[in-house]
């Protein structure tokens, strides 16, 4: 079928294709056509959605029968549910056409409830088992209400799945006058016959025609709302079930009705008009409510008809079967019957109540009643009964000793001079409560007992005492009142013995009759606490839960510490002394040293051919006696002389230390330091045979020097040369050639001026002769303090490039800008007093340290560094003679 192939067919509504129909192109069948019933002989079906539509696009609410299985576009659809969703698009319903139909009912979570095999065709079929039901949930309850779709003729296999309604809760007062809440299906006026259960009329509602109810049924009228059925009844179809009306709290809801029938009648409250009969098989009971009827009946065998409370009014005739019972609830009840049944047997009145003729209230009926006495008399209740006053010895309550059900009785109460009313109550003799309004109340039907109790109208009071202290002070509490301490809960300061807990208050704490004081009690707990002991920085025992005053002790092995490179340790006691515990504790144990025979921290210096520190190293302690050591000098300016730059030395190749002390055959490890550089660091490494690091140390010749500052032969050589190296560090600039400040440890006064002792000295240490020849002149001579100090004398008017020198010293002789420098090195610390000569030429000079240092002192930018030279050199051929 091509596009269009129906267009403008819209009076056709069926259309059935054969078995050799196989293929729909786009929405061609159905555009503008009213087709609501489309029959598949085949089962086979090619479409084509290339267009983006899909073949039943234009076909809506319309009823598609198909044969299973059946292929659409190359998918079996084999079973009825497949089916349905392939083809029931646009509100279409889907039947499966074959010989033998299945059909399902299932319930609303898909349980299957009924399966009917062997379906008849065109036969519609019936769910055989009970109305199917849905459990309430918090918040619903549920009803069925049919399935979905509406059972038809059978065609093929088909499912029906259950469907509901739901509602929610409503209030009505029980038969006990309380009120209570159920799941209550609000009635609509639509429908025709109901199932048991629970109804609430919420709104004005019309039925006009006969109400049924199959079960037995509870129908709520909401304050406010009336109920009316115009013609028919409200019928229990069996006559078995029971009927059950109840109203709200304002009891305002209201049913008129026809006729009510039913097995049995219980009217709890509401207004009821009936305008014919209302009747029971068995049994008819009005607890309350307004009921107006023109006839009510039980007349079946076994019929009875109670009326024991409200408003009834019976306009033609009350007929019961077996017997009738009145009575009433309130004063306010009153019953009106305009005739009985002859047949039915004599009235009995509740026991123990009385019922007048409210036209002579002198008439008076209680026990049985003859249908003549009371038929056409409007009945009320009556009562005469006495009023007893309870005896109180703070005040008292006066009023009538008797009256009539009903009357409203009103007290005078007088309480005693310092007290006032606290309870007025009103009981009657089967216990029970009359409620009592401003000092009045309303006469039940039996004898009743007047009691009154009185409060005390004085103030008294309350102080809270805690540890000693008042911390509360409650004033004008009134009598009876129980007194409530309004702080935080007491505390009471701990020591560190004990701990207290608070455990209340004396005395006990009872409604006030006098002044009062209340003191809170605590419980005493002895203090316990943690002990730690620790050894060589680490817990090795707790001991929790010590207590108080006990005397804690140590229940490991006797603390060791490892030996180390220098030192053995001996366990020497715990700090702090042990103590009776007082509180938390933590005693750390203390080990006594003892020096190993090792000395790799052994020094001796050397002033020889410049400053020079030995180190004297245990190689042997190390297992380093095959092995090797590597020094390196931190350097602090690039020029320094490669000498300083360490390097690897094989510990066979070192000198071994002679001397008699301590560090005797100790390997020999010597650094050297100009005076400007004496605090700049050697990194010495010890290596085993293995080449594995043994020992690092960072050492310089400054910390050698401030160890043996205080020393009594070296310490004013060592505080010396520490001066002299801060001021060669100064006048040098090497502190600018280093990151941070490159300062050597010295004195206060390094840099103060001689003293006339140190001037006479240097006067006389100083020589000086130069005697000039030739053409050579002596024009300058200068110290220079490096590794090794070095005199300089420049000479002009000379060509020599030799010069001798005296006293084993050695000399370079240099050539520069016509001039002759000739360099003399060697002279030590110590030997600044020995004179030398150095000739050149014919030229002599005759020379020494002092004769350079005395110039030197004249020059500003000198002379600080030459003071050093002077105190350095001075304290040195002290030192070494």
């Amino acid at each position: 079928m091509e596009f269009g192939v129906f267009s403008g067919c819209a009076l056709l509504t069926e259309l059935e294709l054969p078995e050799s129909f196989n293929k729909f192109t786009t929405v061609a069948p159905f555009y503008e056509s009213g087709i609501k019933k489309l029959t598949f002989k085949g089962n086979n079906l090619n479409t084509n959605t290339e267009s983006g539509y899909a073949w039943d696009r234009f076909l809506s609410n319309a009823d598609i029968y198909v044969p299973l299985p059946f292929t659409l576009d190359g998918t079996v659809l084999s079973s009825y549910e497949e089916a349905a969703q392939a083809l029931g698009h646009n509100d279409n319903r889907v039947y499966c056409v074959n010989d033998n139909a299945t059909v399902k009912w299932k319930d609303y979570d898909g349980t299957v409830l009924e399966t009917d095999e062997n379906a008849a065709q065109g036969v519609i079929p019936t769910f055989d088992g009970a109305t199917p039901s849905r459990p309430s949930d918090s918040a619903n309850a549920y009803y069925f209400t049919g399935w979905t779709p509406e059972p038809r003729e059978v065609t093929g296999d088909m499912v029906y799945t259950a469907t509901y309604g739901s509602y929610g809760k409503a209030l009505y007062i029980d038969e006990n006058g309380e009120e209570q809440e159920t799941y209550a299906r609000p009635l609509t006026g639509t429908e025709t016959e109901l199932p048991g259960g629970w109804y609430v009329v919420n709104q004005d509602i019309t039925y006009s025609n006969e109400l049924k109810i199959t079960g037995e049924a509870n129908l709520i009228l909401a304050d406010g709302a009336t109920l009316n059925i115009e013609s028919g009844y409200i019928l229990n179809v069996d006559e078995t079930n029971t009927l059950n009306i109840y109203s709200q709290k304002d009891k305002s809801g209201a049913l008129s009705a026809t006729t009510i029938v039913a097995g049995s009648v219980n009217i709890y409250g509401g207004n009821l008009n009936v305008s014919f009969m209302l009747a029971a098989k068995n049994v008819v009971n009005i607890f309350d409510g307004n009921v107006n009827a023109a006839y009510i009946w039980a007349i079946e065998n076994g019929g009875k008809i109670k009326i024991l409370g409200g408003s009834v009014n019976v306009e033609y005739q009350l007929a019961a079967k077996e017997n009738i019972t009145l009575g009433y609830k309130n004063p306010t009840d009153s019953i009106y019957i305009k005739n009985f049944d002859d047949t039915a047997p004599v009235i009995n009145i509740v026991e123990g109540q009385s019922f007048a003729n409210a036209a002579d209230l002198s008439q008076l009926y209680s026990g049985t009643a003859a249908y003549a006495d009371i038929k056409d008399k409007k009945l009320v209740p009556y009562a005469h009964n006495t009023i007893t006053y309870a005896r109180s010895l703070d005040g008292t309550v006066t009023g009538v000793s008797e009256a009539d059900y009903g009357d409203e009785i009103t007290l005078t109460v007088t309480p005693n001079e310092g007290y006032a009313l606290d309870e007025l109550t009103v009981t009657t003799e089967d216990n029970r409560n009359i409620e009592v309004v401003d000092n009045k109340f309303i006469m039940p039907a039996t004898a009743v007992t007047v009691s009154a109790t009185f409060i005390s109208t004085k103030r008294y009071t309350v102080k809270w005492v805690i540890d000693g202290e008042v911390v509360e002070t409650d004033e004008n509490i009134p009598f009876g009142a129980t007194p409530e301490y309004n702080g935080e809960t007491p505390q009471m300061a701990p020591t560190a013995q004990y701990t207290y807990t608070f455990e209340g208050w004396s005395p006990a704490i009872t409604p006030v009759a006098s002044d009062v004081t209340y003191t809170a009690q605590f419980s005493i707990t002895l203090n316990s606490y943690t002990v730690t002991w620790v050894v060589n920085g680490e817990t090795v025992e707790t001991d929790e839960n010590v207590y108080y005053g006990m005397t804690p002790e140590y229940n490991g092995e006797t603390p060791t510490k490892a030996d180390d490179e220098e030192y053995t340790y001996t366990f020497a006691g715990w700090r702090p002394a042990i103590t009776a515990v007082t509180g938390d504790a933590t005693y750390t144990a203390q080990f006594e040293q003892t020096a190993k025979t090792t000395a790799d921290n052994g020094y001796n210096l050397t002033l020889n051919d410049g400053i020079n520190v030995n180190f004297l190293i245990d190689t042997k302690f190390y297992g380093a006696e095959d092995g090797y050591i590597e020094y390196e000098y931190i350097k602090s300016s690039a020029t320094e002389s490669a000498e300083r730059e360490g390097g690897s030395i094989h510990v066979a190749d070192l000198p071994v230390h002679s001397g008699t002390d301590a560090y005797a055959g100790n390997s020999k490890l010597t650094i050297k330091a100009a005076p400007a550089q004496i605090a700049e660091n050697y990194i010495i490494r010890i290596y085993n045979k293995n080449s594995e690091l043994q020992k690092e140390l960072t050492v310089s010749i400054a910390d050698y020097c401030e160890k043996l500052k205080g020393d009594a032969t070296y310490g004013e050589l060592m505080s010396a040369l520490l001066n002299y190296g801060q001021l060669a560090n100064e006048y040098f600039g090497y502190a600018a050639k280093v990151e941070g400040d490159y300062v050597v440890p010295h004195s206060e006064n390094y840099k103060a001026a001689l003293s006339a002792d140190e001037s006479a000295a240097l006067n006389t240490l100083a020589v000086a002769n130069i005697v000039n020849q030739g053409a050579a002149q002596v024009t300058g001579v200068s110290y220079i303090a490096q590794m090794n100090p070095e005199f300089k004398f420049i000479f002009t008017g000379t060509d020599a490039t030799e010069a001798e020198v005296s006293d084993g010293l050695s000399t370079v002789v240099e050539k520069s800008n016509g001039n002759t420098t000739v360099k003399v090195t060697g002279l030590n610390a110590s030997d600044f007093d020995k004179t030398f000569t150095v000739t050149i030429d014919g030229t002599v000079l005759e020379y020494n340290g002092y004769a350079y240092l005395k110039a030197a002192m004249n020059s500003a930018a000198l002379s600080d560094l030459a003071r050093g030279i002077f105190r350095y050199a001075q304290a040195a051929d002290k030192t070494f003679n």
